[in-house]
């Protein structure tokens, strides 16, 4: 955090998140890169980037997984317990 940051830092309100409090937080204050007015210009770009870089390595790639049996952790996440070990082979 800088200097300044650290200055013009918020005080602890918790009421400000009610239903009913008179300064209401708008939609989307807290989320990175946004929403509204001022979201991310190059969002849309990236997502359908991501799409077509990721069918081209499906046609390129064929993923072999382990025949074990995968037992899920639950938290946050749905994440196995063990590291899920795959083999990356060309088609």
């Amino acid at each position: 955090m800088t200097r300044r940051a650290a200055r013009r830092r918020p005080e602890f309100r918790p009421q400000r998140w009610d239903a009913d409090a008179p300064d209401a937080v708008p939609d989307h204050a807290w989320f990175p890169f946004g929403g509204g007015p001022r979201t991310c210009l190059g969002a849309r770009f990236a997502q359908v980037e991501a799409a077509l870089v990721l069918a081209t390595l499906a046609q390129r790639l064929r993923l072999e997984l382990p025949q074990a049996e995968v037992t899920p952790r639950v938290g946050l996440l749905l994440q196995p317990v063990t590291p899920l070990l795959a083999t990356v082979r060309a088609r």
